[in-house]
């Protein structure tokens, strides 16, 4: 599509939603109808006022991130490390307005198979379907016969193109909130745009033009949307089922076995390891062409690297409640016009605080924290910044820090009495020095 229009790769999410405005209501396969979409994500369904699922969201998080976070996964982005308030400033209102757009103007990435998406959103997973389907992006007729594949100007299938994240130019100035365009200094993860593509000079993409951004810093935050899977094994359960469930998660994640089960779609696992990612046998055993292989190991391995600004998905107590009964709730109501953008951050500013004080403040801040990898605040923090909160879970705490406690109340009569000492010795000494200059004069 992008060699047919004579359209650079999208490297933005403001060029993510030109372009989705662009190819969106326009015939992408061939089949006659218009009606297709210029972006689907995972895992929406049909189109505008179709399925909602509860972690909608984590996409608005994906790019709230990369304008919001720079520095890596300790910063975070959803609140102040400090203080626990809601970081809803132009990076999120930012996210919240491209989202608008793209789910207007977009469908489910179920579409992406029969060619009606030109662009597609989604975990590593959900493109396993279509990179190990032997049909590929396809259209077929009533008998199964393909009929329409989505072809380059040299006549070979254009499979797709896997490439990094978008990110954004411009980002949140932790100083004083504005949207600032990237240097070195605020971006200290950001990357210099590619001319074309994103695996070097001559990968597939060098039949495009030119991205007009091109050398300018981007900040990209490859996003990690789901906490990942937990398993536990019941205490009260039989022996005999103990130990066939240990047996189980040994034997799923063993090298021998989730090696080969992240190269097929009939497992759930997504390629996380470097050892599942290289040398690349397992993909290339598994149906992976060479190409496809090549594209998704490279980006991996980049956001996997100390050097790509990881962000993380919300993680604290009453997730349903922060992302499905405030945001979602309140997002729904923004995309359908119901509420103006500062209607929808002033809710959720609301909601959230209203969700952390119900799940307990203090608590919420130090698992924060936590997840962030940041140390928990001192006593002497905390009692500064959340005394209300520290005189409700123990009022002796703060006490001890106040200025007219027994602990600082020496120190202070100390030190002012040292201070009349010294104020009484100089006015000795300048009585005296005056006295002599009287009597010089004199003479």
């Amino acid at each position: 599509l992008l060699e047919k229009h004579g359209l650079a790769l999208p490297n933005t999410w403001e060029e993510v939603v030109e372009y989705a405005k662009f190819f969106n209501g326009t015939d992408l396969n061939d089949d006659g109808d218009p009606d297709d979409f210029g972006f689907c994500h995972f895992p929406r369904i049909g189109s505008a006022g179709g399925g909602w699922d509860w972690w909608w969201a984590e996409a608005l998080y994906a790019t709230w991130a990369t304008s919001d976070q720079t520095t890596g996964l300790n910063q975070g982005f959803f609140f102040d490390d400090k203080t626990m308030e809601p970081r809803l400033g132009n990076g999120f209102s930012r996210a919240a307005e491209v989202w608008k757009e793209l789910w207007r103007h977009g469908g489910d990435t179920l579409s992406f198979d029969e060619g009606r998406c030109a662009i597609g959103f989604g975990p590593p997973g959900e493109w396993k379907r279509i990179l190990l389907s032997p049909d590929g992006v396809s259209r077929k007729d009533e008998n199964g016969t393909i009929i329409w594949r989505p072809m380059m100007k040299s006549g070979v299938y254009a499979e797709p193109y896997r490439f990094k994240p978008f990110g954004s130019t411009h980002v949140v100035s932790r100083s004083n909130g504005k949207l600032k365009q990237c240097t070195s200094e605020l971006c200290p993860k950001s990357e210099r745009v590619p001319i074309k593509g994103h695996h070097g000079d001559f990968d597939r993409a060098s039949v495009l033009p030119a991205s007009p951004l091109a050398g300018e810093l981007i900040n990209r935050a490859p996003f990690y949307w789901s906490g990942g899977l937990g398993t536990l094994i019941r205490k009260s359960s039989p022996d005999v089922k103990k130990d066939l469930m240990w047996d189980f998660f040994v034997y799923v994640n063993s090298p021998a076995t989730s090696v080969h089960d992240v190269a097929s779609y009939a497992s759930w696992l997504d390629s996380w390891r470097y050892s599942q990612l290289l040398p690349g046998d397992n993909f290339k055993q598994g149906g992976w062409s060479e190409q496809a292989y090549e594209e998704h190991a490279a980006i991996m391995i980049w956001a996997l690297s100390a050097d790509a600004n990881g962000a993380l998905n919300l993680r604290i107590p009453g997730l349903l409640k922060y992302t499905w009964n405030v945001l979602s709730d309140r997002m729904l109501e923004y995309i359908d016009g119901s509420l103006t953008l500062d209607e929808l951050v002033e809710g959720v500013r609301v909601g959230w605080n209203n969700v952390t004080e119900a799940q307990g403040k203090l608590e919420q801040l130090e698992i924060y924290r936590s997840a962030l990898g940041l140390d928990t605040l001192s006593d002497v923090e905390l009692c500064r910044l959340h005394r209300y909160h520290m005189d409700k879970r123990d009022p002796s705490v703060c006490r001890q820090y106040d200025p007219t406690s027994s602990r600082f109340l020496i120190p202070v009569l100390i030190a002012s009495s040292l201070f009349a000492v010294v104020a009484v010795a100089l006015c000795i000494y300048l009585d005296r020095k005056r006295r002599a200059a009287d009597y010089v004069w004199k003479i």
